[in-house]
Parts: structure tokens; C-alpha cells; sequence
């Protein structure tokens, strides 16, 4: 169980690792999607939700987080996580190489976030969507096709 004081060590972690680098958790203030514009009308979970509700301890999400494996953007103040990146109590498998595509792309976090919630004309639904159908090639062919 995760309490709010390992929550908000969690996030002061976070904040630490975005400010040095090499770890983007956030894009640079004054760009389209800083931190709190990521916007949708989806269930988002917070970190401390998330170690809750899966029992993970605050380590292993840190590391989740940092390895793209479960990719977070700052929401009310707190890291958040679509509840969609999430199959069950695990992060979904096929979310990490679809972001990691998009970052190399150049896109932020937080602009790869958005990209995967909001529909994709191409697609005709959200890539997290079509990634839920099984249409992981056609997401990443997408992906690919916007560097």
C-alpha cells in the first residue's frame, strides 16, 4: 500500500529526474502540451492510485515510469497515468514501443501522451484503442510514418 507521503516522495522524484534530463517526464513550459494540457476524458490514475491498486512498491513504479514501460504526465499537481495504459493491474505490453517510436520521432512526453488518447484520423479511433484491438503493427506504422 503506497501513503501520501510516499506518494509525494514519488513525485518529488520524478520532478528531480525530469529537471536532469535524459528522462523527459514534461516538455518545456510554454509549449503547446506543458505539463497540466494533456487533456482527456479518460479515467486518469495517480501514482499513488496505481501502487494501490497493483501493490507495486514506489521503486518499481519509479522505474516503470523512467523505462517508458508506463509512461506518466503531471496532472492537478500529481504524476497521472491513463487507466487505459493499464491492462488490469499491469501496465499494458504494447504501450513501451509505441512511445518509445513516438519519442524518437521527436515528440515530448507529454505530446506522445496525447497522441495515443486523442483519435487518429488515420486510424479512425485513439492508438491506445486500435493498440487494445490488436492493431499494434498499423499503430507503430502510423507512429513511424510522423518522424
Amino acid at each position: 500500500m503506497v501513503d501520501e507521503s510516499t506518494d509525494q516522495w514519488i513525485t518529488d522524484v520524478l520532478s528531480h529526474v525530469m529537471s536532469v534530463g535524459d528522462v523527459s517526464l514534461g516538455c518545456a513550459e510554454g509549449t503547446p502540451w506543458h505539463n497540466e494540457m494533456v487533456t482527456s476524458d479518460r479515467n486518469w490514475l495517480t501514482l499513488h492510485d496505481i501502487g494501490e491498486r497493483t501493490g507495486l512498491p514506489r521503486g518499481k513504479l519509479r522505474r516503470l515510469v523512467e523505462d517508458h514501460v508506463l509512461p506518466a504526465v503531471r496532472r492537478n499537481g500529481q504524476f497521472s497515468v491513463p487507466e487505459a495504459f493499464l491492462d488490469g493491474d499491469e501496465p499494458r505490453n504494447d504501450i513501451r514501443g509505441t512511445f518509445v517510436l513516438l519519442l524518437d520521432a521527436g515528440f515530448d512526453n507529454d505530446e506522445a501522451v496525447h497522441w495515443l488518447l486523442e483519435t487518429e484520423e488515420s486510424l479512425g479511433v485513439a492508438p491506445i484503442d486500435a493498440l487494445a484491438a490488436g492493431r499494434k503493427a498499423e499503430v507503430r506504422r502510423v507512429a513511424q510514418a510522423l518522424a
